[in-house]
This record gives C-alpha cells, sequence and structure tokens, in this order.
C-alpha cells in the first residue's frame, strides 16, 4: 500500500474540498516545482494558474535555503510493507529534513503522512509541510509530535486489517 492510500483507508482524509480542479492544480504545481529544481523549467509553458504556487516555492527556497537532496523520492518500508513518493528530502539548518509540497490547507493527517515518509530512513527526519499560496506566499509547518508515529503505525495495521492483501 502507498502511503497516502493508507491514510485514506483510515478515513482520515476529508475529500470535501478535493475536487477534480484542486487535484489538477496540485499535479501541476508539483511538476513545475520539480522541473525547476532540476533546472529543467520553461516558464513559457506554464499555466497562469500555475505561477503564483511556484513563486511561492522560489520564495520558499530563498528564504529557507534547503540543500535538496532528492525530488520525488520513492521510499519503501520493509517492515511495515507500505511505500510513497516523497517530494523532497533536504538538509535544513544541519537536519535532515522531509519536505511535503502542498497547495491546499494544512489538515491534521499531514503530520501522519510525513511520519510515514520519515520513518523510511535508518535515522530521524525533521518533518515540515510547505503550504504554498496562491498570492506567491508560503507557510512552513514543522510536524514535532512524536505521537505522530505511533498513530501512523496503527494507521498501518488498521489499512492492512481492513484490506488484506
Amino acid at each position: 500500500m502507498r502511503v497516502t492510500q493508507i491514510i485514506k483507508a483510515c478515513g482520515l482524509i476529508d475529500t470535501a474540498f478535493m475536487d477534480e480542479a484542486a487535484m489538477k492544480r496540485g499535479e501541476y504545481v508539483h511538476l513545475a516545482c520539480e522541473l525547476d529544481d532540476k533546472g529543467d523549467l520553461d516558464e513559457s509553458t506554464l499555466d497562469p494558474l500555475v505561477v503564483p504556487y511556484l513563486a511561492a516555492w522560489r520564495l520558499f527556497r530563498k528564504e529557507q535555503n534547503p540543500d535538496i537532496l532528492t525530488i520525488e523520492e520513492e521510499v519503501k518500508h520493509s517492515h511495515y510493507g507500505y511505500e510513497g513518493r516523497l517530494d523532497r528530502r533536504a538538509m535544513m539548518d544541519a537536519r535532515e529534513c522531509v519536505l511535503d509540497i502542498k497547495t491546499g490547507q494544512p489538515a491534521e493527517w499531514h503530520s501522519l503522512q510525513l511520519a510515514g515518509y520519515a520513518l523510511c530512513f535508518d535515522r530521524p527526519h525533521a518533518r515540515f509541510g510547505i503550504y504554498l499560496s496562491n498570492d506567491g506566499r508560503y507557510k512552513m509547518t514543522e510536524y514535532k509530535d512524536r505521537k505522530d508515529y505511533e498513530v501512523w503505525k496503527a494507521c498501518v495495521t488498521l489499512a492492512n486489517w481492513k484490506t488484506p492483501f
């Protein structure tokens, strides 16, 4: 199972605000940020709707100066048997971090998503949600609650119970 599938299986994702347009926008913003980070973005191809979100990502990079280690990294936890795609792994303030890029508002389940990603590594990682806005600004939220890891493991157990292989 994938990280987001596990969270959905546990009924923790409120899809009331996730319409098709918002999901497409998120996909396009993620792709623009990925191509920009790799130096492969042709800005003439950008949908005007994506431009302020990309500006917010660039502002985050300028102000926080993360040393991006990986982009759209496939991660896997062999013991718990799940996988996912981590938006970014980076060094910030001498800490290894997992970063998740969001185009919506913070939600409680985001901390669990990032806990799932962070557990895929042998050493601790700080966890950040980077919330990009359509006004070119961003909000950075660090998730510090250690209980998130135990809740995440419970989610994995519950999702596996509800959806046996």
